[in-house]
């Protein structure tokens, strides 16, 4: 009889950090400031979390009132995060311009965060319309195609460069509806 032994997977680095990392946002959820950063304190400065570890240090100095500390590592998230994704980090540290009674510096940070958001939202109404242009133009092809091939539902995913302008659909065939696919007499092309 062979006796197997239980083999334990050494814990990478990343994974660790990852789980110090939950760890540390889920203090902050509790609202334990102090156990969260010592959570992050223990995560790599050098690491691939490192725009996440910044953001949170600077949130859990923000929620123990220590304003003035956590100013630079919200600027230094800012630096690593790609810039559509900055907005809550903008207010996040507009919040800490507040309290350290920079009114200026303030404005300006709301102004950042209000100009981000925006551009977003812009992105996301263009996508939403393109996707219902396209629904309506190949919509009753892709139902007719999904009903060709006994499928109940065919998904349509849109990805682009840009993470914030991708976006999916779904075509449901209708059983009542006939294929009037490339028809001259409807006019569909």
């Amino acid at each position: 009889m062979t006796r197997h032994t239980n083999h334990i997977r050494p814990v990478d680095a990343e994974t660790k950090a990852a789980r110090r990392l939950q760890a540390a946002e889920g203090y902050l959820q509790l609202g334990l400031p102090d156990y969260a950063l010592d959570e992050l304190s223990r995560v790599d400065a050098d690491g691939p979390f490192e725009a996440v570890r910044q953001g949170l240090t600077g949130e859990a100095l923000k929620a123990a009132h220590r304003f003035d500390e956590a100013i630079p590592h919200f600027r230094q998230a800012i630096d690593l995060i790609p810039v559509a994704l900055t907005s809550p980090v903008w207010k996040s540290l507009s919040e800490c311009y507040a309290a350290a009674g920079d009114k200026a510096a303030e404005e300006e940070c709301l102004a950042t965060a209000a100009k981000i958001a925006g551009s977003s939202s812009k992105v996301e109404k263009k996508l939403s319309k393109l996707i219902e242009r396209m629904l309506k133009k190949y919509g009753p092809r892709l139902a007719a195609l999904a009903k060709e091939n006994n499928l109940p539902k065919l998904s349509v995913v849109l990805t682009f460069d840009n993470p914030q302008a991708s976006g999916a659909a779904n075509v449901e065939p209708n059983p009542d509806q006939e294929s009037q696919e490339d028809d001259p007499a409807t006019g569909s092309d």
